[in-house]
């Protein structure tokens, strides 16, 4: 191994193999910095750590004569090694030889030199590091937190200082003063708190010196699903919950600080206040978003086109400014669809990945936030059973637990069996309806004169029937797209006199 020191700590590691192992000559040419080879076989843990397939045989250890700040490239020659190529070779580094709670990182394979390289890898002193092959899941997920010791840790660099969103769907398992994220410290001096309180209202906390506190006025229930957003801008913090306003404060930002953003937990040193719940498509906006953004892609996983933010499922614009949202506003996404090792891969171009702490894969579940809402069986709208996951979920266009005098107007909602909306004489409004081979009924009656408003406002993919009995509508205003390869019908009862001259 030869070390080659240039720009300060900045060097490049180069990593011969033998045959069979990674046995090799080591020469240093740093006085600050040394690597030590270790055989793996009398210190590694015999059980393997979670989504690890293989570890190799020997791995290095780092020291340092006096902690410094740099990074490190490692190059290694793989030409004369019996490591497969094709298959997902990582680095691993973690604090201990066991490589618990390791970090995992994927590297630049070059195929005709027979080299893997990773590029900025900041080692610290007493830290160990070897290759490994790295299981990866991928599939809509959901991740649970314990209340324990689980938490997610992100890079130092995220700003959440001036002008940010973040947004989250979140459903909390214990009444207790618990963190969805923070960027503070233990002596809690500057920084941010995004979490509960022990009676399950949002709490914020911003700190610069002094400590600056807002409390959401709705609380949230025990293991229901909700969107929980939090917007900052010239001097106010909103809290939004399921795109309907909370609450807005005026109060000051909160001061930088350079260490990691905690998710589901906070502190530096010592990490406390451990979330207990579950938590799925967390997004950090380095923008302020307003409310009509984030009702629009509320319910749907985010994609780019052309440079700019789209939904998956519905990509009409015409009612909305989302489309002026460029993809680079996006600070980190974690959608939770693939996770490599201890890696929580970040889709925004920002590629700053989430480290797992103590997540074993039980703790991986498939997603069961609303996204979109979808049946599971025939029924009634109104029926928890029709939905899937409606015991854990509020059904689509129901009430606000903000403000239970007014209906969450922008679900999107995929009907795959047959549905039935009773009458009640009103208006339930969606963002977007995906009818899949199956009925959707709107009640109402031409004698009584009743029946209810359907308004989709921006996208109908009709591919069944939608039954519009009595005065039953349906509703699409100015913009609001019928899916043109939808191959479905509106079936509407017609009320009129008997002749050819007069009708209604």
């Amino acid at each position: 191994m030869r070390i080659n020191n240039y720009l300060g700590l900045l060097a490049v590691l180069l990593v011969f193999f033998t045959s069979q192992t990674m046995r090799s000559q080591v020469d240093y040419s740093s006085t600050n910095f040394n690597i030590e080879l270790k055989d793996a076989a009398f210190t590694k843990s015999a059980n393997l750590p979670v989504r690890i397939n293989t570890i190799l045989d020997e791995f290095w250890i780092v020291s340092e004569e006096q902690q410094q700040n740099g990074f490190v490239n490692l190059i290694f020659d793989l030409s004369q090694s019996s490591v497969n190529l094709e298959d997902n070779v990582q680095l691993i580094v973690s604090e201990n030889p066991e490589f618990s709670n390791y970090m995992n990182f994927p590297g630049e394979l070059n195929t005709q030199a027979q080299t893997l390289t990773f590029s900025n890898i900041d080692l610290g002193s007493n830290q160990v590091y070897s290759l490994a092959y790295v299981n990866e899941l991928n599939g809509e997920n959901q991740i649970d937190f314990n209340g324990i010791d689980r938490y997610i840790a992100l890079d130092k660099s995220f700003d959440l200082h001036s002008e940010f969103t973040v947004s989250a769907w979140v459903k909390i398992g214990e009444l207790k003063e618990m963190a969805i994220l923070a960027k503070r410290d233990n002596v809690q001096d500057k920084g941010i708190f995004i979490g509960l309180n022990q009676t399950g209202q949002i709490k914020l906390e911003f700190t610069d010196q002094s400590v600056q506190q807002m409390i959401s006025n709705t609380v949230l229930p025990l293991n229901k699903w909700h969107n929980i957003s939090i917007v900052y801008k010239d001097g106010n913090a909103t809290i939004l919950i399921d795109g309907m306003l909370d609450s807005i404060q005026e109060i000051n930002s909160p001061g930088l600080n350079s260490v990691q953003v905690l998710l589901g937990a906070s502190g530096e040193q010592s990490v406390d206040h451990f979330f207990n719940g579950s938590m799925d498509d967390i997004r950090i906006w380095n923008r302020a978003l307003d409310a009509q953004e984030l009702a629009f892609f509320m319910n749907q996983e985010i994609i780019q086109v052309n440079g700019m933010v789209n939904g998956s499922i519905t990509s009409s614009h015409i009612n909305s400014d989302t489309s002026l949202i460029p993809w680079t506003d996006l600070n980190a996404y974690f959608s939770l669809n693939r996770i490599s090792g201890n890696c929580l891969v970040n889709h925004s171009e920002n590629l700053k990945h989430g480290q797992l702490f103590n997540f074993p894969n039980s703790s991986l579940h498939t997603q069961t936030a609303p996204m979109p809402y979808k049946t599971i069986s025939d029924g009634n709208w109104d029926d928890a059973q029709t939905w899937l996951n409606g015991n854990s979920i509020s059904i689509p266009a129901s009430e606000s637990i903000v403000d239970m005098s007014t209906r969450v107007g922008w679900n999107i909602v995929q009907i795959d069996h047959n549905v039935t909306i009773n009458n009640n004489n009103e208006l339930r409004n969606l963002s977007a309806l995906l009818i899949n081979g199956s009925n959707l009924t709107v009640t109402g009656s031409n004698e009584a004169g009743t029946g209810m408003g359907l308004e989709i406002s921006n996208y109908l993919k009709l591919d069944g029937v939608i039954d519009l009995e009595g005065e039953s509508q349906l509703i699409q205003p100015m913009g609001s797209v019928l899916d043109p390869a939808s191959t479905g019908t509106i079936e509407r009862d017609q009320q009129g006199t008997a002749d050819n001259y007069t009708y209604k």
